[in-house]
């Protein structure tokens, strides 16, 4: 059994991520921080794991691997390595992707203060000081040669070379890494790399993911790949109800769900150019509820049952954001799973067409003015 220091408590970890079971390999309880630091995720109650998925990355986190979780937009890639640490009381420090981000965001440079030069440390730098795992979110948006330049963080060296604080010549080489912010830096036992991405960083085929860069093969041979999907539906039901506080009825739900799925297989087909990711189901559900009424007639734990509109929301949520031609794909859908077709608001027949038309046959029409 892992010895439990004094700022630590053992948790079981079936518990910890909300498993009936026990998680194969992780049986015995298992240390965590007792009191979590400020730069650990806040927990989501709501969020639901995949018990083969937290074993394999729990692995790959005690062997620390670097870890980059592949696939489409929506299927929890961020909120998975959040909530990971969240349930371990594990900080975590994250880092947007982009074309602006360089190394010396990354890893530091030298800056002049009250007159002196001063080294500071990049985020990256500086969480390998002190032992903070990082999440770079969105590798690809990255320029590939930004991440060739810390392939030596990538590759698990335990002594991190600074490229910007150039040589004294004056000092010896055996008392270099004993200078105050010397080039090196030594790299903390409790510092983790994470990495998300919709592509892995691989030739990008998909014009969905426009602005993404094909990384280097020696970047992405350096993590552990994990591919998220779409959860399975009666997980994805139990979050999409959680999101709402229990609030959105089982039965509205499951239409919702199988929707979605229904989206996702066109999409994989070829039949739809977007699919639907489970953070756009959310806010359908959310919305359905705003935009729902209630009825007095039934009580639900005290309060009026509300009763939610699936049209309109969808409409605001989902369906106004796709493609003309998945708008096009997605009416029998809808009229499918919901057994009633989808009713658009006026915006979408209220066109320039349609008022030429009434203008041409009724000249009194500008008496409303």
């Amino acid at each position: 059994m892992t010895e439990v220091k004094k700022t630590q408590k053992s948790v079981l970890l079936h518990e910890v991520f909300g498993f009936s079971t026990p998680v194969p390999g992780f049986e015995h309880p298992f240390p965590i921080e007792a009191e979590p630091s400020p730069f650990v995720p806040e927990i989501n109650p709501d969020y639901v794991f995949e018990p083969d998925m937290v074993a394999r990355v729990l692995r790959s986190y005690a062997n620390r691997e670097n870890m980059m979780f592949n696939g489409e937009k929506g299927t929890g890639k961020s909120s998975f390595v959040q909530q990971f640490c969240a349930r371990l009381h594990i900080p975590l420090m994250t880092i947007n992707g982009g074309p602006g981000l360089d190394e010396t965001y990354l890893m530091g440079s030298k800056t002049i203060e009250d007159g002196n030069v001063k080294a500071v440390d990049g985020v990256l730098s500086y969480c390998l000081r002190h032992g903070i795992p990082v999440l770079i979110d969105e590798l690809a948006a990255i320029k590939p040669s930004v991440l060739l330049s810390v392939n030596d963080v990538l590759n698990g060296d335990q002594t991190i070379t600074l490229k910007h604080h150039g040589l004294d010549p004056l000092v010896k080489p055996d008392d270099l890494a004993k200078v105050e912010g010397s080039m090196t830096i030594k790299r903390h036992p409790r510092f983790r790399l994470f990495a998300t991405d919709n592509t892995g960083g691989k030739i990008a085929r998909n014009p969905n993911y426009v602005g993404v860069n094909t990384q280097n093969t020696a970047v992405r041979s350096r993590f552990t790949c994990f591919k998220m999907t779409y959860m399975k539906p009666a997980l994805e039901l139990k979050a999409l109800i959680g999101s709402t506080k229990g609030a959105l009825p089982v039965e509205v739900a499951k239409f919702m769900v199988e929707l979605a799925i229904r989206v996702r297989a066109s999409f994989e087909l070829g039949e739809m150019t977007d699919t639907l990711s489970f953070r756009e189901l959310q806010r359908w559900g959310r919305k359905a509820l705003v935009y729902g009424r209630t009825d007095a007639t039934v009580l639900v734990e005290g309060k009026p049952r509300t009763i939610p509109d699936c049209a309109k929301a969808f409409v605001d949520a989902i369906y106004t954001g796709m493609e003309e031609t998945d708008q096009d794909a997605v009416m029998p859908v809808y009229e499918l799973v919901f057994g009633t077709p989808l009713e658009l608001p006026s915006e979408y027949s209220d066109t320039a067409s349609k008022f030429l038309e009434i203008m041409e046959s009724n000249p009194d029409i500008w008496d409303a003015a």
